[in-house]
């Protein structure tokens, strides 16, 4: 028990002094109690927030930077009044102007004349109202321009806000605040951005963005459906997006993709122009140029007229892993797998006055006639196709009379990351419907991937939930009263320290001499790791994806060790 005493003690001792700790600083008069915000790399507070952005930025000296002042998950503003403070030793303030937030749907805002900088270190007094109306949600109230004068760091801080409804009423609105560093500038490829922030070496004669890497050749495609690459890392870029005016656009939706090219060790940038075509009802990506853009995608094609019906063909024939998300006023949105030639056209249906080779005289009359009666023809079949229906109109709406479909197994289990199922276009009662009948054309997805590694997550051990990730601690001022403070610290503190002691002590016993990790069912991972040696991957994509998983480090490398040529 020696070994259960010392660190049970221990446990005592460290949480009596940081109680002591949160007793002393909740008894101080009259002070404020700095505490650390945080902010996620990719996120903004669920509460309604002023945020200033970047939240972290590292700058070279002589820069200027621009800060955003952003509106988060506020409504009903008309007007809006904030004071902002910085180190004047080390950034000083250049102009602000206003941003879109408060102008949104094209309306009048006054931007007024009523900024005071005369104390050092603070903007005093930026204020913008809105004329006749109120603005919500998200956007960027105005924009800060600051000059690096000297290496060191800033805090830039929201030292007063005030915003107000249309009756004058004041809003609650949280402060985020940033900081910025300046360093000295180092330009070691002389391309005019510091390598503190440089992400591509560059010749000094390359027009390059803010990070350092050149402008992808983009002609012809229309800004407002198209990133902006000036302010992003082209590097890994996520969400590009590609479009032409009344053509359409591709989104590379949740994709990271490297928008540069490497020629024998020369950065050079990428020609989308030449990659990506929009045609009338049809948009080609040559990922053949360049093969990061064959990826997923969501494709919008636009002036889809004269089409009721739409199929997505890839390279003229038609995509059956494509999925059609909308078709409305002649805009489709679709799904693609990877990239290559895609195009809509309109499908084979009853009363197109065409007769297809998906259509007979028994399936649509209305595009291919009547069929024979028995007496002349000796039969009464006459279908051409397999679409099973025929077509009623006169006094409504039209409705198809349909006697085929089809009809799928259940999925087979899941055998090297894939499931299969067998579908058969079979004879079924004959009944009327509004929709267009089932078409052997159209075969249901008969193999599907399933996730095999799902499977194999040990139930005895939860995976655990990772640390949220930040970009910076910024400071934030919390004022509150000391005595009502201190006595709910004191009382917190108390119960915590109690429950945890406890807590402590029942691990401590409940865990003594135990000495060996949770086991596992070696029988379930020897399968497992034969898959996926015959898929192709190596021991430590294995390894690795096991541990992600929730197994445990040492088990998976000891079978696998075991196990080195099964």
């Amino acid at each position: 028990m020696k070994k259960f005493k010392t660190s049970y003690y221990l446990t005592t001792v460290m949480f009596l002094v940081f109680m002591s700790f949160i007793v002393t600083v909740a008894f101080e008069k009259d002070k404020t109690i700095s505490g650390l915000a945080t902010i996620e790399a990719a996120g903004t507070p669920a509460m309604p927030a002023i945020i200033l952005k970047p939240a972290f930025d590292t700058v070279a000296l002589g820069d200027q930077i621009r800060v955003d002042i952003l509106a988060s998950g506020i409504s009903n503003v008309t007007g809006i009044q904030i004071n902002v403070r910085y180190n004047s030793s080390v950034l000083s303030y250049a102009r602000a102007v206003e941003g879109d937030f408060l102008k949104s749907g094209s309306t009048q805002t006054i931007f007024l004349d009523t900024i005071k900088t005369a104390e050092s270190g603070l903007i005093k007094d930026i204020a913008i109202v809105r004329i006749g109306s109120s603005a919500s949600g998200n956007g960027v109230i105005a924009s800060i321009y600051f000059n690096a004068l000297s290496i060191g760091n800033s805090y830039i801080s929201l030292d007063k806000k005030l915003v107000a409804d249309i009756n004058s009423n004041l809003l609650s609105a949280n402060a985020v605040n940033a900081k910025m560093f300046v360093v000295n500038f180092i330009d070691s490829d002389n391309d005019g951005v510091p390598d503190s922030r440089d992400k591509c070496v560059t010749p000094p004669s390359q027009i390059v963005n803010r990070y350092g890497c050149p402008f992808p050749v983009s002609d012809g495609f229309s800004s407002d459906l198209t990133t902006n690459f000036t302010d992003v890392d082209l590097t890994r870029l996520r969400n590009l997006k590609i479009g032409v005016a009344n053509l359409g656009q591709v989104d590379f939706e949740n994709q990271e993709i490297r928008l540069i090219e490497n020629i024998s060790g020369n950065i050079r940038p990428v020609n989308l122009t030449k990659i990506i075509e929009f045609q009338p009802r049809k948009v080609v990506v040559r990922s053949e140029l360049f093969a990061e853009l064959n990826k997923t995608a969501k494709i919008t094609l636009m002036n889809i007229v004269g089409i009721i019906n739409p199929i997505v063909k890839v390279g003229g024939i038609l995509c059956t892993r494509c999925r059609i998300l909308s078709f409305n006023s002649g805009v489709i949105v679709f799904t693609v797998p990877h990239f290559s030639e895609y195009s809509v056209e309109e499908g084979y249906y009853c009363g197109d006055a065409y007769c297809s080779t998906q259509e007979g005289c028994s399936s649509c009359s209305n595009d291919c006639g009547s069929c024979p009666s028995p007496s002349s023809s000796g039969s009464s079949s006459g279908s051409r196709g397999s679409s099973g229906g025929s077509s009623g109109v006169g006094g409504g709406s039209a409705f198809y009379v349909c006697n085929m479909d089809w009809q799928c197994s259940e999925w087979e289990n899941c055998v090297d990351g894939m499931q299969t199922r067998k579908c058969t276009f079979v004879k079924v009662p004959q009944h009327s419907q509004k929709e267009i009948c089932p078409q052997e054309v159209y075969k249901p997805y008969i193999t599907q991937q399933c996730a095999l590694i799902e499977s194999l997550k040990p139930i005895e051990k939860p995976k655990a939930q990772e640390p949220v990730k930040t970009q910076e601690e910024i400071k934030v001022i919390i004022e509150e009263k000391s005595n009502r403070f201190g006595f709910a610290i004191i009382v917190a503190a108390f119960a915590f320290v109690f429950i945890v002691l406890i807590g402590a002590g029942v691990f401590e016993i409940k865990h003594y001499d135990r000495n060996k990790p949770v086991s596992h069912d070696e029988g379930i991972l020897i399968p497992y790791l034969r898959v996926m040696r015959r898929q192709g991957k190596d021991d430590s994509e294995i390894i690795r994806s096991l541990i992600d998983s929730g197994w445990d480090k040492d088990f998976v490398e000891e079978v696998i060790k075991k196990n080195k040529n099964s």
